[in-house]
């Protein structure tokens, strides 16, 4: 019987955009976007309680960003992805 090759990968994604130019990152989200809309750049936390009661971890804190075309409302509040 053949066994298949496995290759497993260990990588640390922390700075992996770091050496993404900038600049022509911009341009290709220009050429991306509609130029017949505004749009709005929202950054907003969540603060979740513990998993559970019995749990003896602190609440959780999410960091969300959503960008929307301009009038277009987000959900409302409380609810999340």
């Amino acid at each position: 019987m053949v066994r298949p090759r496995l290759f497993f990968v260990k990588m640390d994604i922390k700075a992996a955009f770091d050496t993404i130019k900038q600049d022509k990152a911009l341009r290709v989200i220009e050429n991306l976007l509609d130029s017949d809309y505004d749009y709005v750049l929202m950054m907003y936390s969540l603060l979740l309680p513990p998993a559970s009661e019995a749990s003896q971890r602190s609440a959780r804190r999410l960091f969300k960003t959503r960008a929307v075309i301009d009038g277009e409302l987000p959900h409302p509040a409380g609810t999340h992805d």
